[in-house]
Parts: structure tokens; C-alpha cells; sequence
């Protein structure tokens, strides 16, 4: 597997594991955003960063920084309170579904 298909795969992993913790409808919330936003582009950056050199001091940041975004997520769900962001009051899911 090249670098490209592992951090593709690995991407794929992260959202499942961000599915599996996040309440519906969370991600329309900007204070969601605001909580997971800087350890999401941590991540990104690492990310590009070993895919970039291979190193395994890069390949240990992905690893803290994809679990500093899982606890992002845990926190922003802790917080979060399960009113729609829809000013209408319609409740709909992180993937945009009724």
C-alpha cells in the first residue's frame, strides 16, 4: 500500500470512528466547529507531512493528532445539546439527512 492509498484509508477510519461518537445533526453547529476545527487541521498537516518524508516521527504525529481529533469530538459531543442548527426547528444528521 503506497503512502497515498494509507493516509486515504486512514481517513476513511477517522470518519468512521468520528461517526461512531458524534450525534446527529452535530456538525451543523458552528461550536462543533469551533472544538474540533484546530485538531482537524493538525491532523491534516501531519498527515501531509508523513505522506510527504515517510518518517516515523511524522507517523507518530498522525497517530497523537488523530487522537487528539477522536477527544475533540468526544468533547464536542459532550457538549452538545441536540437542538437543530435549522432555524425552521427540523432536526437533520452530520450527513445532511431528515
Amino acid at each position: 500500500m503506497t503512502r497515498d492509498e494509507a493516509a486515504t484509508e486512514l481517513c476513511r477510519r477517522l470518519v468512521r470512528d468520528i461517526n461512531e461518537i458524534a450525534p446527529a445533526a452535530i456538525g451543523r453547529h458552528d461550536e462543533t466547529w469551533a472544538t474540533v476545527g484546530p485538531a482537524d487541521a493538525d491532523f491534516m498537516v501531519a498527515l501531509f507531512q508523513w505522506e510527504r518524508t515517510a518518517a516515523e516521527v511524522d507517523r507518530a504525529a498522525v497517530r497523537d493528532a488523530y487522537e487528539l481529533v477522536l477527544e475533540a469530538w468526544r468533547e464536542a459531543a459532550r457538549g452538545y445539546d441536540g437542538r437543530s442548527a435549522d432555524p425552521e426547528g427540523s432536526e437533520s444528521t452530520l450527513h445532511g439527512e431528515a
